[in-house]
């Protein structure tokens, strides 16, 4: 079977250790299950909450933080060119976030993976009905790869 993903991780954050690998098999998963045709280049960033607020503004029109910005599935350029995609992700958000909802950071961290690969395969969260479909699909894939692989080492202090 051809591989129809190819995966780009960097970790812009300066506090936090991101385990590239792990986050290239978590986005491996989710694209092998939710894109049934074509290939995809992802591009993951991670980033502060001070990187993520540029971008938000600019794309948004929202100054301020926020954790996760999803841009694409762009076509290809041509035939036989992957769509490229990329996911923004704030690790500062995870890391405040993770204690109002009685988390880990890693566990947080791999929800925003989760939620900006399921806004490029078409989830939406702007009308409740589609808020709740996509925090359910979220759920069930993090609780399926938390029984694959421990991911409480996804994120470490530096």
């Amino acid at each position: 079977m051809t591989k129809r993903y190819s995966i780009s991780v960097t970790n812009l954050n300066r506090s936090y250790r991101i385990d590239k690998g792990m986050v290239e098999r978590i986005a491996g998963r989710i694209l092998r299950s939710k894109v049934r045709s074509g290939m995809v280049a992802l591009d993951m960033v991670f980033l502060s909450d001070a990187r993520i607020r540029r971008f938000n503004r600019i794309y948004k029109n929202s100054d301020r933080p926020t954790d996760v910005l999803s841009f694409g599935l762009y076509p290809p350029a041509g035939r036989g060119q992957p769509a490229a995609a990329q996911v923004l992700i704030s690790v500062d958000r995870a890391v405040m976030s993770a204690p109002r909802y009685g988390s880990s950071a890693s566990r947080e961290l791999v929800l925003y993976i989760i939620h900006g690969l399921l806004h490029l395969v078409g989830y939406e969260d702007e009308e409740p009905v589609r808020k709740r479909e996509m925090a359910r699909e979220e759920e069930r894939l993090i609780r399926d790869l938390w029984t694959r692989e421990d991911l409480s080492k996804v994120l470490t202090r530096r």
